[in-house]
């Protein structure tokens, strides 16, 4: 696989701009660019498809925002603003127009609508699951309409053989003389198990009014990042290799690791046959054996010097031998027999049990630590009393004393 012109996006033939005079950081704004603008003076290889580039790191991808979904969060600023502000005089003009009530996510259909409400309309539904209302008095609550209290309570978690019910509002599902639940109601509306977690919110005091919250953040409060990490979850799902990729990047390591673990993971290495899936003509042949095709597993393992070097340290023969039909799944196996930087499986190299801690003396002692070093022709040390506790009763140093025997010192 030794070729210079191809890789995850690949410069075409534009000498005087090559992507190995790149930074990290480089590359990834001329990716950036390349993907966005999609046309310019270099033709572009594209390996992958565009979901892989905007996952996060840990969902297969590197973290490239999609400017779609981002835009979308920086405009549901606008969502939050007319949930909270509504003595503005934007809340007063649109909500007379478009939605009487008050509640933005209950607007009705208006024909050549301006195209300021339009925009801010089409992000309230795309957004409209992530918020909700936290129970103050619970009167404008709706618990057919709305939802309330965490993300997955709305009208879909009512029993539907207890559809037919009069209860209308959250205040309805609350004891008349007591801020408590009617577990009863409660049981009746949502079973046993809905029914259980809806025991565990909190409710507000009885002057206390009910206030929309944006679900994806502890606070309550609506953020653009927590907003676009939500509708990207939304998108792309959890793939079944989510602990391998987040371990990927976790391990300390240089740069081009990661971004080649990540390559490999997403097969998108220049290899002969991915390069033929694009440039017609292109021979598949293994440049080193030319005994077969040039794949992915051919390349890494397959490959009779790729099979030398990674017998050389006595690899399991399954790892070596059993078929994959991605080479992902081959990379997760194979990070479990490698086992010397691996974050989920024990090391293969024996680990220094014999760590040293501080340990507590009885109560009433107090324990003094002292410790010296030397460094060139000078020489000091330094003690510290703590109780048992742990609390530091005091200490000294002294870095002024001239070179002496080590035999010195440990005294």
């Amino acid at each position: 696989m030794d070729r210079q012109n191809y890789g995850m996006c690949s410069l075409g033939e534009d000498k005087q701009l090559s992507k190995r005079l790149l930074s990290y950081g480089g590359k990834e704004i001329f990716i950036k660019v390349n993907l966005v603008v999609g046309k310019g003076e270099w033709k572009i290889l594209v390996y992958a498809p565009l979901e892989n580039f905007v996952s996060t790191k840990k969902d297969e991808g590197i973290g490239i925002h999609d400017i779609r979904l981002f835009n979308i969060t920086l405009l549901g600023r606008q969502v939050w603003r007319l949930i909270n502000n509504k003595d503005s005089i934007c809340f007063k003009v649109l909500s007379s127009e478009y939605f009487p009530d008050g509640n933005i996510f209950n607007a009705k259909r208006v024909e050549k609508a301006s195209f300021t409400w339009s925009s801010i309309a089409a992000v309230a539904v795309k957004l409209k699951r992530g918020f909700g209302w936290q129970v103050g008095n619970g009167d404008s609550i709706n618990i057919r309409d709305d939802n309330w209290g965490f993300e997955e309570l709305n009208e879909s978690t009512i029993i539907s053989s207890n559809s037919n019910h009069e209860l209308k509002s959250v205040r309805d599902l609350l004891l008349v003389n007591d801020r408590k639940w009617d577990m009863d109601k409660v049981y009746m509306v949502y079973g046993k198990d809905w029914g259980d977690r809806i025991y565990n919110l909190p409710i507000g005091n009885e002057g206390q009014r009910d206030r929309m919250v944006w679900f994806h953040n502890p606070y309550g409060y609506f953020r653009s990042k927590s907003a676009y990490s939500w509708l990207l979850l939304k998108e792309i799902g959890f793939g079944p290799h989510r602990i391998y990729w987040k371990s990927i990047w976790k391990i300390d390591t240089l740069p081009k690791i990661w971004v080649f673990a990540w390559r490999v993971g997403h097969e998108i290495l220049p290899t002969n046959v991915k390069i033929s899936s694009i440039r017609i003509g292109f021979n598949k042949k293994c440049s080193r054996c030319e005994a077969t095709n040039e794949t992915l597993l051919h390349a890494l393992r397959d490959c009779p010097t790729s099979r030398e070097v990674l017998l050389i340290k006595g690899w399991d023969m399954r790892v070596m031998t059993e078929h994959y039909d991605r080479c992902i799944d081959w990379a997760s196996n194979l990070g479990k027999e490698f086992r010397i930087c691996n974050l989920l499986y024990a090391p293969m190299l024996p680990q220094n049990d014999n760590m040293k801690k501080w340990d507590k003396p009885p109560k009433g002692v107090v324990k003094i630590n002292f410790d010296a070093t030397m460094n060139g022709d000078r020489a000091g040390y330094g003690v510290i009393f703590r109780d048992n506790d742990g609390f530091v009763l005091g200490g000294g140093e002294d870095s002024s004393m001239k070179k002496c025997q080590s035999r010195r010192l440990s005294v």
